[in-house]
């Protein structure tokens, strides 16, 4: 059950977005890079460099419609990535299979584009924490982990081939589903080369692209979450906890394909209540009350938000007050999505929020 649920969102995500038609190209993207110690404590886990290569397959948004022309025709790719953390003795090496959205930023008259990629999907690592079998592993408690992935790339295609270059930044995390989960960062540079099947459009002129603004810009919505976290009071005898939690939330978009918004969380946490043995604290003290603001990305039924939240109440006070998330949400009607986040107290992760939200007023 504890990985079902990050199995069952990569499959969905890649249904999502499945295009069941020859792809525009296929690539391959050599890499390395180098594994963050973003902890003190995960400084012995820093050895040698990281290596991998990525297999992706791409397809062009070409249609007619207003919000393709204002992405730039986009792209949706999908790859499968093989490589290794540097420390193979604890680490081991992972394979990963992601979904990809890529917005051009930048394109020129000779076919050279700038794009910036957005990614998640699951990876399966070969090493994980073990008492007894592999104990300096402190990172990453489950061999099944949630992968994101951030790109910015530069890239020339020419009539059969494309060849290009580009830097991302990888964070795989099990979401606090198995402890331990400090998660594992990697900043890499790669190449990347490729076929062309069909040839890459560019976006129309910034004159012809459409201006329109939305009717209700203005919007309330509520959020129902579930989900769990392990902890223990040692790392040897950790138990899961369920995670109950609503948002209440406005957001605001002038035109649709940005927008902001702000949130007030109700969270029922119950693994705060046995973060520490000895305390007064009492069944009450669990409830948190979190204050959020952020942004969001809207592309057709979908929406990717970042932004960053205070608890208010907070009287265990496990994790600091401070907390971010990374979210995505999808529209399966008109007013009701749902979504699934990360959630984070300086970069490491908190829990994985999956859920369902609705629409109930928008002017």
């Amino acid at each position: 059950m504890r990985l079902w649920t990050l199995v069952v969102f990569t499959l969905i995500n890649s249904a999502l977005f499945a295009q069941f038609r020859k792809p525009d190209n296929i690539s391959i993207a050599p890499k390395t890079g180098f594994l963050i110690a973003h902890r003190p404590f995960m400084s012995h886990l820093v050895r040698e460099n990281s290596y991998g290569f990525e297999l992706s397959a791409s397809y062009q948004e070409k249609g007619a419609d207003d919000l393709t022309k204002r992405l730039n025709n986009p792209l949706r790719s999908y790859s499968i990535e093989f490589r290794n953390f540097g420390y193979n003795e604890v680490l081991g090496s992972a394979i990963s299979v992601t979904s990809y959205m890529v917005f051009p930023l930048i394109e020129t008259k000779n076919n050279c584009f700038i794009d910036f990629t957005m990614g998640s999907g699951i990876g399966y690592l070969t090493q994980c924490y073990h008492e007894a079998e592999n104990p300096l592993n402190n990172a990453i408690g489950s061999k099944l982990n949630a992968r994101v992935n951030l790109k910015l790339s530069i890239i020339r295609y020419f009539p059969k081939t494309h060849l290009g270059t580009g830097i991302e930044f990888m964070h795989f995390s099990n979401g606090s589903l198995k402890t331990p989960n400090l998660g594992l960062n990697l900043p890499s540079v790669y190449l990347q080369f490729g076929y062309n099947f069909s040839d890459r459009e560019r976006g129309v002129k910034r004159s012809e692209k459409p201006k329109t603004n939305l009717e209700s810009p203005n919007n309330l919505s509520a959020e129902l979450i579930f989900t769990g976290k392990e902890i223990g009071a040692i790392p040897y005898e950790p138990k899961l906890y369920p995670v109950i939690a609503t948002r209440l939330g406005y957001t605001y978009s002038k035109a649709g394909l940005w927008g902001g918004e702000i949130a007030v969380d109700f969270i029922h946490n119950e693994s705060n209540y046995h973060k520490y043995h000895d305390t007064t604290f009492v069944r009450s003290d669990i409830l948190q009350i979190g204050l959020y603001g952020g942004v969001y990305i809207h592309f057709y039924k979908s929406q990717l938000a970042f932004g960053l939240g205070w608890y208010a109440r907070d009287n265990i006070n496990p994790e600091g007050r401070m907390y971010n998330r990374i979210g995505y949400r999808y529209y399966f009607r008109k007013n009701w999505f749902a979504l699934f986040n990360v959630k984070a107290n300086y970069a490491k992760a908190d829990y994985f929020e999956f859920g369902i939200g609705y629409k109930f007023l928008t002017w």
